[in-house]
């Protein structure tokens, strides 16, 4: 069976890990206690922003750390819901 995303071939290496929702870049790996992602033009300034986030006390965001040896992007993993539709905005948010 061909594999159902571009990184397949690299998570199979890795025991336990599992799909997440897949965001414009591609999917979103879960691997322990991380997520990979594709990293994409806005990259460096997502790793700014949530290292500014984390300085300044904001706990509800996901540390950066850093890029895997496939180049992706590693962030911790924030358990909880995600969206980017203003309908469920206020849902989210409600939880904060």
């Amino acid at each position: 069976m061909p594999p159902l995303f571009e990184h397949d071939d690299i998570n199979r290496h890795h025991p336990g890990s599992r799909h997440l929702t897949q965001d414009t870049r591609g999917p979103l790996q879960r691997i322990g206690d991380t997520v990979r992602r594709t990293r994409g033009e806005n990259s460096d300034f997502v790793a700014r922003l949530l290292d500014f986030l984390h300085e300044v006390g904001f706990a509800a965001a996901p540390r950066y750390m850093g890029v895997d040896d496939h180049g992706r992007d590693i962030f911790t993993y924030v358990a909880g819901q995600t969206t980017n539709h203003p309908s469920r905005a206020t849902q989210i948010w409600a939880d904060f």
